[in-house]
């Protein structure tokens, strides 16, 4: 987590009072502020890293002069250049030739570096220890720049110094490892910093190559370094454990690494395999658990239900990057009631996610709660309008109508499409999204199979040319349904949900990408593509592939719901259907630490498994995802 550095500020007024205090109060060590010469008081940030409160006893910095108007130091020959002074008791006593009180000038222009090494320029080179183990050389790796303008009478200025480095902190308690039988070093490009003191600025470095950094102990299994700003790339190698006599482990970094200047970094040394990494997870929505409380995926043996597609988006949440997951309600397959979902940290907690076998933290919130304030949810009827339909058709219609109403009235953030497919293989009818009074006009338009052909709404003209790229010769749901993906104006970030009304076999003339295996494969249809439901009128049949296929195996395939009943279609009720308890049940889940996986072109395997307390309910599912901000592309 990125945060600015504690620093213990100092009262300027009361420290100016100090000004006239006995040697004892001064410094006596260092022979006390002599006559005529300027002292400094460390104001503001003043911590060193060696401690993070102040300074300590015996710290030297350097100080350079200079009484130009503009304050501009020069190469060399300024007023004061690189003056060493210690601290002691609250100030900076000059230890040696030390700054006289300037005289016949206006003002002087002071600066001061932290720690004081042996350089004449206002510009110069910085490099920070390989070996930070000692307290000495950890903190005299971390620079400090400072300056003041001052009164030419001042003799006890103020100064403000400010870190310019990076602090890296790693937490390896996870590890198990024994504390004082192992050592972390990091391995960094940039070594050393170009210091500018009239800008106050450093340029970073990679004069000499690689380094390695030897960190120091900050505790039991946590360490320590200071570095020049810089940045890490993704999955880099970024450093070595030591393990007694074991060879070396290489360490990457999950994250592109971002080490800003003034800043601390906090990483957790992590396992996974045979592979060790630094895990940076932002500052982020604190509410979601953080992964050290999660736990392994748990076995489930044989599932006895599934889980359905998700719609995911990838969201900026401070410097952390949240995955927001859209899933609709499972159903316990014994009482056939609607499941709580409950995640990290809570007792009674019954699924569990992990990312490339990494376990997540994650909040879980069931949307029959109103916790989230409503899914986004664009739901699509594709409908069989054959002449076999023709009893089926105007109560299809009428309960369609009916059901979008309930939808609406149950809070949803909801649309509504429709998509018409014929007994000739042809797309002959649609409607892009519209509310439910706009489905209502276009269902009404005709009666019987009639109602969902012709192409209304402000597209239709659009939707009827593409739709004569999509041809078979029999009755085709999975082509009306892929028609329905590339061709409507689906929302970013909401779930997909496909209700197919048929009473025939999904009959794709022998065309691979228009049978109900093509959702079998996550490469063909992601999992953010949708889910398919099934509303099945028709007769027994013997399935034979690519010609005459069992259509309710896209909703197995996808996670939706199935339901059979007869061609009079009485007595069918839409809002008893499983699919409106899915919808009315829905979930949102919500992790985070994915930031180093965005943009990275890779798939990265989602493992979500559900187990009730009672094991009725089991369920497993993998997700091949490419994750990208502000969207989600699946695999």
């Amino acid at each position: 987590m990125n945060r600015l550095f504690l620093f213990q500020a100092f009262v300027i007024g009361s420290l100016l009072l100090m000004a006239g205090c006995t040697n004892e109060d001064t410094g006596e060590a260092f022979g006390g502020p002599q006559e005529g010469m300027v002292s400094f008081v460390p104001v503001g940030s003043t911590a060193t890293r060696a401690s993070d409160t102040s300074f300590d006893t015996g710290d030297a910095i350097g100080v350079f002069a200079s009484t130009k108007a503009d304050g501009h130091l020069e190469a060399k020959g300024n007023y004061a250049d690189n003056a060493k002074y210690l601290y002691s008791s609250g100030r900076f006593i000059n230890a040696g030739v030390g700054v006289a009180v300037p005289k016949d000038v206006s003002q002087v222009h002071y600066y001061g570096v932290y720690p004081f090494t042996e350089v004449s320029s206002a510009q110069f080179s910085f490099a920070v220890n390989e070996d930070q183990t000692s307290f000495d050389r950890y903190t005299k790796s971390d620079l400090c720049l400072a300056s003041a303008k001052a009164n030419p009478t001042d003799v006890l200025v103020p100064m403000k110094f400010d870190h310019v480095m990076s602090r890296v902190l790693v937490d390896a308690s996870g590890l198990g490892l024994y504390p004082g039988n192992y050592r972390v070093e990091l391995m960094i490009n940039n070594g050393s910093v170009k210091v500018d003191l009239n800008s106050q600025t450093v340029v970073p470095s990679s004069e000499g190559g690689t380094k390695y950094i030897r960190m120091a102990e900050d505790g039991s299994n946590h360490f320590k370094a200071i570095v020049p700003p810089q940045t890490l790339s993704r999955e880099s190698a970024a450093g070595w454990l030591y393990i007694g006599n074991e060879r070396p482990k290489a360490i990457t970094v999950t994250d592109p690494l971002e080490l800003v200047s003034g800043t601390s970094v906090e990483l957790k040394l992590r396992k996974t395999d045979n592979a060790y990494y630094f895990d940076y997870g932002g500052t982020g929505d604190s509410s979601i658990p953080n992964d050290d409380n999660a736990g392994q995926n748990p076995d489930i043996g044989d599932p006895t239900t599934t889980i359905p597609n998700i719609q995911y988006v990838c969201e900026v949440v401070g410097s952390d990057i949240i995955v927001r997951l859209d899933m609709t309600g499972i159903q316990d397959p014994t009482t056939l009631e609607w499941i709580r979902l409950y995640g990290t940290n809570n007792p009674d907690q019954n699924i569990w996610i992990s990312v490339d076998d990494r376990p997540k933290g994650f909040t879980v919130y069931n949307n029959v709660d109103e916790a989230d304030g409503g899914i986004k949810t664009d739901v699509i009827f594709i409908v069989d309008n054959s002449g076999s339909m023709s009893e089926e058709a105007n109560a299809v219609a009428r309960d369609i109508i009916s059901w979008s109403q309930t939808l609406v009235n149950s809070g949803l953030d909801v649309r509504f499409a429709c998509v018409g497919y014929s007994v000739s293989g042809t797309i002959n009818g649609g409607i892009d999204f519209t509310n439910g009074t706009g489905l209502a006009t276009f269902l009404n338009r005709s009666s019987g199979t009639g109602r969902t052909m012709g192409f209304s709404g402000s597209n239709s003209a659009a939707l009827q040319a593409a739709a004569a790229a999509y041809r078979v010769s029999d009755e085709c749901g999975a082509m009306a349904i892929r028609y329905a993906n590339a061709n409507l104006s689906f929302r970013s970030g909401a779930n997909r949900i496909y209700v197919n009304f048929t009473d025939e076999p999904n009959q794709p003339n022998g065309r691979q990408d228009y049978s109900v295996e093509f959702f079998a494969n996550q490469q063909n249809w992601g999992t953010s593509l949708g889910t398919v439901h099934t509303v099945y009128s028709g007769y027994s049949f013997t399935e034979r592939l690519y010609y005459q296929e069992f259509p309710w195996k896209i909703s197995e395939y996808t996670g939706g719901t199935v339901f059979k009943t007869d061609s009079s279609f009485s007595g069918v009720d839409l809002n008893s259907l499983p699919i409106t308890g899915a919808l009315q049940n829905s979930y949102v889940i919500r992790f985070h630490n994915i930031g180093y996986m965005v943009g990275d072109g890779k798939g990265h395997l989602i493992k979500i498994t559900i187990l009730s307390k009672d094991r009725r309910v089991r369920a497993e599912r993998i997700y091949n995802v490419e994750f990208v901000l502000n969207n989600t592309v699946t695999r």
